[in-house]
């Protein structure tokens, strides 16, 4: 029988793993719900589909860094840390029905999009619960440069995730520029990383030891 220490790690590796599965199937079925149409010269007639399947691909791949990032550097296996993970799974699982409902709809109604929009704010949020969370846990074992990048992750996802709020009832209002609010998301990740040097209150003029090479790389 594992020790403890050994039991959680391992049980981290077993769900990291379950986690790269969930988002290999997710992402090989948003091909599969792309409508073939009847004729060739029709595959370019409306392009939104393939749009909104390489917009949704890109933000895929995105959500795939933050999921190992925050396996990375801020879970824990605890039931908490562990339920938001399922949860982030489940907006994953549901993203390809998401995207169907759009591409097939469209703008005609706002449900579609609101859709879309809930299952990104449960993935952004589920991360900014384990980033904040984990940053609580660990910010005594990084340094001062450390804790500064490590925090600005902390806040990208709540502002992330607060983009999300603001877009289910955004689409709802303004159907037609349902999209708007996305195009806030880069705005709000490179002005976080290139501007902002703060810390929280808690952890300010502490202390703390040198990570581990590996917690700060680039990925």
């Amino acid at each position: 029988m594992l020790d403890p220490a050994n039991r959680n790690q391992h049980f981290k590796e077993r769900l990291e793993s379950f986690s790269d599965i969930v988002f290999g199937f997710s992402l090989s079925l948003l091909a599969g719900r792309l409508i073939v149409p009847s004729h060739g010269d029709e595959v370019f007639a409306d392009p939104s589909g393939l749009i909104g399947f390489v917009v949704t691909f890109g933000a895929l791949v995105g959500c795939w860094f933050l999921n190992h990032r925050m396996f990375r550097d801020f879970y824990d296996p605890n039931p908490i840390d562990t339920a938001m993970v399922f949860i982030e799974l489940a907006g994953v699982a549901l993203l390809p029905y998401a995207l169907a409902t759009v591409s097939k709809f469209k703008f005609d109604e706002p449900q579609p999009l609101v859709l879309y929009d809930a299952v990104f704010l449960a993935i952004m949020g589920a991360n900014s619960v384990v980033s904040r969370l984990g940053f609580g846990r660990r910010w005594r074992t990084w340094s001062d440069d450390q804790r500064r990048v490590m925090w600005r992750r902390v806040l990208i996802h709540r502002l992330m995730t607060g983009v999300f709020v603001v877009a289910i009832p955004f689409a709802f209002a303004f159907p037609n520029f349902g999209w708007v609010p996305y195009w806030t998301i880069p705005a709000v990740s490179i002005t976080v990383r290139r501007s902002y040097r703060g810390l929280p209150a808690f952890a300010r003029d502490a202390p703390g030891a040198l990570a581990l090479p590996s917690e700060t790389s680039a990925l």
